[in-house]
């Protein structure tokens, strides 16, 4: 069993890959970024880190160099687990800055665990190349990957921004739509006995919003009183 310290801010991504390694037996420490990562393994050292390299506060090669001139941490083996940063370049700087493997996402379980068993058995061999120091010119790259990196971030925020207008500009589309046709549509969680309708659906039945009960037994009171069995049969079996 080995400590392991994964370093990955995405929620998903982390907990899938602490997941497969705790089911093969190791112990697993996380972090969201570099800078915290770098915290947790100058108080408690681990026998193998896996880091992304796209991250908030300090990104992965800036975490690589940081471990890789610490004397008590640089023979640490340093695993860059990618998915934005995949080219050949981009391998380049890691593996100059100190790295033992550089990984894209996704790798199949099985050849992930066997590069981790080599990196691990190399480690433990001592025959794992150690850096003597960082290449030459490694801090100007840095500082262009630092820039490639702060573009890509802005690029996703405006990514995500333009998706939020759109979803707004459709919901608004499908409002005007259901008006023009004199249809609604609604939503009824049974678990939290909450509901949920478009304003088209109260024009229809002749509710004002302040005024109803938004909950499955005021819903119930608004179907036909012909109706309600085969509600309750469609609610019980969903």
């Amino acid at each position: 069993m080995s400590k392991i310290l994964i370093v990955e801010d995405n929620v998903e991504s982390r907990y899938m890959l602490e997941r497969l390694l705790e089911s093969k037996g190791h112990h697993i420490i996380t972090a969201e970024n570099g800078e915290e990562a770098l915290r947790l393994a100058r108080r408690d050292p681990p026998e193998v880190i896996i880091s992304d390299i796209m991250m908030p506060v300090m990104n992965g090669f800036r975490f690589c160099r940081e471990v890789k001139n610490d004397p008590i941490l640089r023979n640490i083996p340093f695993i860059f687990y990618t998915a934005t940063f995949v080219e050949k370049a981009d391998e380049k700087l890691a593996m100059s800055l100190g790295a033992s493997r550089f990984v894209v996402k996704p790798t199949e379980e099985e050849r992930f665990m066997r590069m981790l068993d080599d990196v691990l058995n190399e480690h433990r061999q001592g025959i794992l190349p150690v850096p003597e120091g960082p290449m030459e010119g490694a801090d100007t790259l840095l500082k262009m990957y630092d820039n490639s990196i702060a573009r890509k971030l802005a690029e996703t925020v405006e990514k995500l921004q333009n998706e939020r207008k759109a979803l707004i500009k459709s919901g608004q589309r499908l409002k005007e739509a259901q008006e023009l046709a004199h249809i609604g549509h609604w939503e009824l969680d049974l678990k939290n006995n909450s509901l949920e309708w478009s304003d088209e659906i109260y024009r229809i039945l002749g509710l004002k919003p302040q005024e109803f009960d938004a909950s499955h037994e005021a819903f119930m009171a608004a179907v036909h009183p012909d109706d309600r069995g085969s509600v309750t049969k469609v609610h019980e079996e969903s």
